[in-house]
């Protein structure tokens, strides 16, 4: 789970060959790699930023109470699968841990990323043979739709629906 990243000038901005070697050598050593897709979604560059749109990553965007895109959260483009949003997570006014000690409420896709790593955390020790592929497909493949019907831009393939990943048939 990385919640960190920066924001891309371009929808067709390059990835770092560092993220893209690092994500390389955790899903060959077994790990699926989560990122938070950003908080530009409000700006005129709001793509998804790195290390999310990189290869090896899977994009995380956030949704509001209302099952609705969260303004600030980045998105894709038209310029392929791997500058986008993948699937998206509670987001706006998490309660978190805050620096110093304490608790505050916090909005962002660092605080959706968490919640996809947490459903592929159950899935791998249901499954501990399956791949990082094959996790991120299943976590793809028993989302909830929400937005436009289908994979979008904003939301990716929908929400993040943990019951069905793991009791679904």
């Amino acid at each position: 789970s990385m919640s960190l990243g920066s924001d891309v000038g371009a929808p067709d901005a390059a990835c770092s060959v560092a993220f893209q070697t690092a994500a390389q050598q955790l899903i060959n050593n077994g790990c699926i790699v989560i990122a938070a897709a950003g908080n530009a979604g409000h700006l005129s560059n709001h793509w998804v930023g790195q290390p999310a749109r990189c290869h090896g990553f899977m994009a995380v965007g956030s949704i509001d109470r209302q099952r609705h895109w969260s303004a600030f959260s980045s998105y894709g483009s038209d310029n392929g699968p791997l500058s986008n949003v993948e699937i998206a997570a509670p987001g706006s006014s998490i309660n978190s841990t805050r620096r110093g000690g304490g608790h505050t409420v916090m909005s962002g896709t660092s605080m959706a990323c968490p919640h996809v790593a947490g459903a592929a955390a159950l899935l791998k020790q249901l499954h501990p043979t399956w791949s990082p592929e094959r996790i991120r497909a299943r976590l793809r493949d028993t989302a909830t739709d929400l937005g436009m019907p289908g994979n979008d831009e904003k939301l990716g393939h929908g929400l993040v629906n943990c019951e069905d990943a793991v009791y679904a048939p």
